[in-house]
């Protein structure tokens, strides 16, 4: 700093020196009382796994990438925070060494506009925002397979378990990621049954399904799918439950027990069938014909009313037990045989009286 110079360095100059000097003395002391300041870098941050317009599904889960540098400091002392519009979705999270930072988020179809902001320790801050197209996607589809309905020919008993099965899909998810929610309900009281083990995700090919022991009653089944983004698909049916499922019954109507027949000619088999649970629907019923011979001859349906037959051509010449077996939908049966013998026809030749030869009336002619 200047201080007051000594009166022989003043010797030799201009009059206005002192007034020289004085100037020159306050600009150094006006330096000397300045203050240095420092400056530093921002943080950058660069959104790099999407760019604007990309197209994005309604509700798909979707990670997003950025990467951040800082002149300044260590990329780990970074903290990050990702909005989909207004809405916060990861806060404050640390960046990484190599510097990125990403967060996973599904997005409504008003949240295109996607931003990262990025703050070093001293409160600098960078960001970076992208806009994207949002897409709607579409619900899940579910289908119940089984049971059927009344109306649909379900008909089911209280001492066999009754098959519970639905086929699920999506446009845009693996059908594996589906969630399933299952209700089974009482249909006059609405109350749960409890009933429970039914498949919660569906398999690799999109069904699902299990088998339910109910009491007699009437029953509404429901499955609900939710797919990743939350849409859902419904599916439901009502079925009737009875008692104790009843065998069919059988009986042969022709040929007789005991029958000869001849071999190539044919023959038509009849039998009289019914089921005691649907008395009307005998044509629900699968029928069998079989020989213990010739084994299973033909398969036939008979009339709602219980008739049934089939025309066997082919019986092979042996003594048979022909066989009627009678299935109704759950595996109950009945069976029913009848004998009969099929022969070949005779072989007849004359030997006299020989051909071409004149015989008169009043001769006897001997036949052999």
């Amino acid at each position: 700093m200047w201080g007051v110079l000594p009166t022989a360095h003043l010797r030799g100059m201009p009059n206005n020196t002192p007034y020289i000097l004085a100037f020159l003395g306050a600009l150094i002391v006006g330096c000397g009382e300045q203050k240095l300041s420092a400056t530093y870098a921002e943080p950058s941050v660069n959104i790099v796994s999407h760019s604007d317009s990309d197209l994005v599904g309604e509700g798909l889960a979707v990670v997003f990438l950025a990467v951040v540098d800082d002149a300044d400091d260590a990329t780990e002392t970074l903290v990050a925070t990702w909005k989909a519009a207004d809405r916060i979705v990861c806060e404050d999270i640390a960046v990484s060494e190599d510097g990125d930072t990403q967060c996973e988020m599904s997005l409504s179809l008003r949240e295109g506009d996607i931003s990262v902001h990025v703050r070093d320790p001293r409160g600098g801050s960078g960001a970076d925002v992208v806009h994207l197209d949002m897409v709607p996607t579409d619900a899940p589809s579910a289908h119940l397979n089984a049971p059927l309905s009344v109306e649909d020919g379900g008909r089911y008993y209280n001492d066999i378990a009754v098959l519970v099965s639905v086929e699920v899909d999506d446009p845009e998810d693996m059908v594996e990621d589906l969630r399933l929610a299952w209700t089974v309900q009482d249909a006059e009281s609405l109350a749960s049954s409890g009933v429970v083990g039914l498949p919660d995700s569906p398999d690799s090919d999109g069904s699902a399904g299990a088998y339910l022991s109910l009491d007699s009653g009437v029953y509404n089944i429901g499955v609900t799918v939710t797919d990743t983004t939350d849409k859902q698909a419904s599916d439901t049916v009502q079925i009737l439950v009875g008692g104790p499922n009843r065998l069919p019954s059988c009986a042969w109507v022709s040929p007789d027990d005991g029958t000869v027949l001849t071999h190539a000619e044919p023959t038509v088999l009849r039998g009289l069938v019914a089921d005691p649970d649907w008395p009307d629907a005998a044509d629900k019923l699968t029928v069998n014909w079989s020989s213990d011979i010739d084994g299973l001859l033909g398969e036939s349906t008979p009339s709602s009313d219980g008739p049934v037959s089939m025309s066997a051509t082919d019986l092979s010449v042996a003594a048979h037990t022909l066989i009627l077996t009678v299935t109704d939908e759950v595996g109950g049966s009945c069976t029913v045989e009848r004998s009969l013998t099929v022969t070949t026809r005779p072989a007849v030749s004359i030997i006299r009286p020989v051909g071409e030869v004149l015989y008169y009336s009043d001769y006897p002619v001997a036949f052999e």
